[in-house]
């Protein structure tokens, strides 16, 4: 917390950044939630916030490690297939049908398909991804071509890595910006009295630009609040 903290770049001078932090919040937080006319004791902190985290706790492995998390989920939704783990540049594969154990199988494997992705194994906040595409018998990664040695010299560098299936959006999603995978972040909780889920709230992430290949807010994504009644998009903001 204290090192996002004095990294972050918004510059409200040593003082405030230690004052924001005595009470929990990163010096970003005193903008984005308007502490001029907002009172933070109504909001979260942020090392409240970051402590969320362990609400799953011991299960939230789970929902973290996107190996485990395939295996125990892909029997009741559709997830993108992982083909192999990339640990200190050296590739093992996961399955039989897409023996991906090379940057030249990744590179066969687009002659066949459009696309496919390369990510942290256990990561958030869009930081790492990779987009691999061949797009009129050229190679581009996250946009910019690439050959075979390119391909070599990133991948050489990853550790704790996946390969995996890229999934078309639909027409809805895509016309945010077709050049992002644009998602729905739904948030669940569990009511303490009743003991039943619920939703209170869901947030429509769009790309631009600046975040591709991701949606993230944090990578320069825009979020727009999603009436849970109607399904009307909010404003949309970026960070």
């Amino acid at each position: 917390f204290i090192r996002k903290n004095f990294k972050s770049s918004v510059n409200k001078g040593i003082s405030k950044k230690i004052s924001n932090s005595r009470r929990g919040f990163l010096s970003e937080s005193e903008i984005i939630y308007n502490f001029k006319e907002n009172n933070p004791q109504e909001y979260l902190s942020d090392i409240q916030r970051l402590n969320t985290r362990y609400l799953n706790s011991p299960y939230s492995f789970v929902l973290d490690e996107k190996l485990i998390f395939e295996s125990m989920y892909k029997q009741y939704i559709k997830i993108p297939r992982n083909f192999s783990l990339i640990e200190a540049g050296k590739f093992l594969c996961l399955e039989d049908e897409e023996k991906i154990d090379s940057p030249m199988k990744i590179l066969r494997y687009l002659d066949r398909h459009s696309a496919c992705v390369i990510k942290p194994i256990r990561n958030g906040g869009g930081y790492g991804i990779f987009v691999l595409k061949k797009i009129e018998g050229h190679y581009f990664l996250n946009e910019k071509q690439i050959d075979q040695a390119g391909l070599e010299k990133v991948t050489s560098k990853l550790n704790n890595y996946i390969v995996n299936e890229f999934v078309e959006q639909s027409n809805f999603s895509k016309d945010f910006y077709p050049k992002t995978t644009n998602t729905i972040r739904i948030l669940t909780m569990i009511d303490p009295l009743t003991n039943k889920p619920f939703i209170p709230i869901a947030v429509q992430r769009m790309g631009n630009l600046t975040s591709i290949p991701a949606d993230n807010w944090t990578q320069g994504g825009l979020s727009a609040e999603i009436d849970l009644e109607t399904g009307e998009l909010g404003k949309g903001v970026s960070y």
